[in-house]
């Protein structure tokens, strides 16, 4: 019986000591766009990455140029423009105008092998 009751003490004290979301939203200023972000990276470092993820968006929302929340989205600027950090290979080049490409263009020198040749 003691071994239970230490045990649903310890339990309890667990679930006191860890912050709910809810208790860090509701102590988190939403007008403003660095307490929103630190809200979201909370939520991150708690596991709840979907929810990091549209807080983010939030931040952009009132601060359209916070580089921090625009990298955890995957965006970087380029000149006044905010652009995804992974676009295509060679965005923004012409055709054989991509940097350290020294490999001539490639062109399919006839048809390709029917599905019984496969």
């Amino acid at each position: 019986m003691l071994r239970f009751l230490i045990l649903m003490l310890m339990t309890i004290a667990m679930a006191a000591a860890e912050e709910s979301m809810e208790d860090v939203q509701k102590r988190t200023d939403m007008g403003n766009a660095d307490a929103v972000y630190a809200f979201a990276e909370w939520c991150e470092g708690h596991n709840k990455p979907t929810r990091a993820r549209q807080l983010y968006g939030k931040v952009i929302e009132l601060d359209k140029d916070h580089e921090a929340a625009r990298a955890k989205m995957g965006q970087v600027r380029v000149g006044e423009r905010w652009v995804a950090a992974n676009g295509p290979a060679g965005a923004g080049h012409a055709k054989g105008d991509r940097p350290g490409s020294t490999a001539p263009e490639r062109h399919a020198a006839g048809p390709g092998p029917t599905a019984q040749q496969v």
